[in-house]
């Protein structure tokens, strides 16, 4: 190194002042919104983070009741069960046309082709050895609100299947009548989503973040799209529940 080169070295505390801390930033939500949520939650809310605590607190709490309840409030719809049994789900994948099976076959192989180069090696040195070892399972949240993104199984789950995770668990907000869209299901189905639940917003992470705690699981983190901006409640629970280690 040439001596006119001097690379300064700074402790933790120096860096720190230099650098600042990025943090996320939740805007407030109309005054409507807000009582709609404290509607929903059964208790005055002060703010989308005040509402989200709630329903993390209430899953936790009481699980599947304080789930179905919570996607009746919010969403306005009670699945008559949380999990999509494996009959709704063919029939519903089955019902997709044939272009946009044909379109959605055509991503995920171009997915699977990106992410196969990805996939790790054993690396060895001697008598010394690093040896990748896929997760035991993993969790999905697909939105489903404004619209249906059967791309975002397919980005989530074919690596995930790749790199050899034992079991995928994917939630998604279901529509008015109770239903999950057939371009959704067909992309599960062909992607290797191992089990759908029927649930979404801020009670859908805390519901994979404790199903899969509760599976006991020390690795298995749940991957979801970038939070809308525009949604708090949401970028709120995401910053909240985005990884598990809490049991319900």
């Amino acid at each position: 190194m040439s001596e006119g080169l001097r690379i300064p070295v700074l402790s933790s505390t120096e860096w720190t002042a230099q650098v600042p801390a990025r943090r996320f930033s939740i805007p407030s939500i109309p005054a409507a919104q807000l009582a709609s949520l404290s509607s929903a939650v059964g208790r005055t809310v002060s703010s989308a983070a005040d509402g989200v605590a709630e329903i993390v607190r209430q899953v936790a709490a009481e699980g599947d009741a304080a789930m179905l309840r919570l996607t009746s409030a919010l969403d306005g719809v009670r699945p008559q069960a949380l999990e999509l049994g494996r009959a709704e789900w063919d029939s519903g994948a089955d019902a997709l046309d044939d272009q946009a099976r044909s379109a959605i076959d055509a991503a995920a192989a171009r997915i699977e082709a990106f992410h196969a180069l990805q996939l790790p090696r054993v690396l060895s040195l001697g008598e010394l050895e690093l040896r990748p070892e896929p997760l035991r399972r993993a969790g999905i949240y697909v939105p489903g609100g404004r619209a249906r993104y059967p791309s975002t199984v397919l980005m989530n789950a074919i690596p995930a299947r790749l790199a050899g995770v034992g079991e995928v668990v994917m939630v998604t907000p279901p529509d008015a009548e109770g239903r999950i869209t057939p371009a959704v299901l067909y992309a599960a189905r062909m992607a290797g989503v191992s089990r759908i639940f029927k649930v979404g917003g801020a009670q859908a992470a805390s519901t994979s973040t404790a199903w899969l705690a509760r599976a006991r699981s020390s690795s298995s983190p749940t991957a979801a799209p970038t939070p809308d901006r525009s949604s708090p409640t949401w970028l709120h629970s995401w910053s909240t529940t985005r990884w598990p280690g809490r049991c319900s």
